[in-house]
């Protein structure tokens, strides 16, 4: 367990300090002169990295339940090394571009490692031990961009050290991490595993059982544009604040450890307690609102300063709302649980495509703080959605 949870440590970590930076390479490698989609690039270098971890997500976790876990988490460290070297030495936006997926396509680490700690966890811990992902995934979304702050105050290359941290992963678990799926277990597991999981059946699938279920499809409305719009922050977040404060990388990337040290509090000290005291509605109808009061804080801000209570204010909102709106889906339809939660992953998916190329689009034909806008827009349809889906679920009762 520790061996796992500090692999995914290292591997969060070492791309949480690059992703903030990404639309200063692509600002850098495309060059910033007249008639130059600078913003739609960065949209579409975020859009195809979540494209491919879309793609091959349930490709390497049908992998890894017939050919063993630690060969798909190796193979993905792999990928992950080979993708930062290719960004260290990017001399083009097409390089640049060819690290990015590549990173995207062999990034299904999460993914492995749920099914490695599902594998050693006893039934009674199990839901103990995954929890404790989200706390190394946590602690390295706001480590990340910390560290990337600091490389970038004394001019060393982030792509280098993340490539360093990537590989540090990777011998860690090569040389360390024990196979946890017994070769008997294999070809029980992944019979018949492929076809369910594939991503395209699943809407004919959503639409077969929750056609009568208006409530769960407007939930689920809620949960995509509540993704759509909190995702969206960081795809162009760069060019944004180096377009209106003059931030340079390390501001950029110590806001975005700010940002992550929020979303990890109010998830992990506020929400717990809020929720036992509030109740799931209440935190919905806060958080929701909160979230777009916070992305319009963004767009508005003049000054540097403003930019933090409002992003503290969306990572608030956020982080209430986002985890009570799937809780509450799930207990909904207690009866499809598996596919509920499975539409609920495809969705963060969808929305992490989308966002970035959303993200881009405003932010080159429209204005600097029209992503943000549009973001606030997306929460207070899923404001409107969710509340529209309690007034229907107590209509039933």
């Amino acid at each position: 367990m520790r061996t796992v949870l500090f692999t995914l440590f290292l591997d969060v970590l070492a791309y949480s300090m690059i992703a903030p930076l990404l639309p200063f390479y692509v600002h850098d490698l495309a060059g910033a002169g007249a008639g130059v989609p600078v913003a739609w690039l960065a949209g579409m270098l975020g859009a195809g990295y979540a494209a491919m971890q879309l793609i091959s997500g349930p490709l390497l976790g049908v992998l890894s339940d017939r050919h063993g876990r630690r060969p798909g988490l190796l193979a993905c460290q792999v990928g992950t090394v080979i993708s930062f070297v290719l960004l260290a030495n990017a001399m083009s936006i097409e390089m640049l571009f060819v690290a990015v997926l590549v990173d995207g396509l062999t990034g299904g680490n999460l993914t492995a490692v749920h099914a490695y700690i599902a594998d050693v966890s006893t039934p009674e811990k199990r839901a103990h031990n995954l929890a404790l992902t989200g706390v190394a995934f946590g602690l390295g979304v706001t480590t990340g961009p910390a560290l990337g702050s600091l490389l970038a105050m004394v001019n060393l290359h982030a792509a280098v050290v993340a490539c360093i941290v990537a590989a540090a992963s990777l011998i860690l678990t090569a040389s360390f991490l024990p196979e946890s799926l017994p070769a008997e277990q294999r070809t029980v597991r992944s019979s018949g595993s492929l076809p369910h999981q594939l991503p395209h059946q699943l809407p004919r699938r959503l639409s077969s059982r929750l056609s009568h279920r208006p409530a769960i499809t407007l939930l689920l409305t809620a949960i995509f544009a509540a993704n759509l719009s909190f995702v969206g922050l960081q795809a162009n977040f760069g060019l944004f604040s180096a377009a209106r404060f003059a931030w340079s990388m390390r501001e950029t990337s110590g806001f975005f450890a700010f940002v992550g040290l929020c979303a990890v509090l109010t998830q992990g000290l506020v929400l717990p307690i809020a929720q036992r005291r509030f109740g799931d509605r209440r935190l919905i109808a806060a958080g929701l609102p909160l979230l777009a009061l916070g992305l319009a804080g963004i767009a508005f801000a003049s000054d540097a300063r403003w930019v933090f209570p409002a992003a503290a204010i969306a990572a608030f909102g956020s982080g209430l709302s986002l985890p009570t709106l799937s809780a509450v889906a799930a207990h909904t339809a207690a009866e499809q649980r598996g596919l509920l939660m499975g539409a609920t992953q495809s969705l963060h998916a969808i929305a992490s495509i989308a966002a970035p190329l959303m993200t881009g689009a405003a932010y080159e034909f429209v204005a600097p703080g029209a992503p943000y806008l549009a973001g606030c827009a997306c929460a207070l349809i899923a404001a409107g959605a969710a509340h529209r889906a309690f007034v229907m679920l107590q209509a039933r009762q």
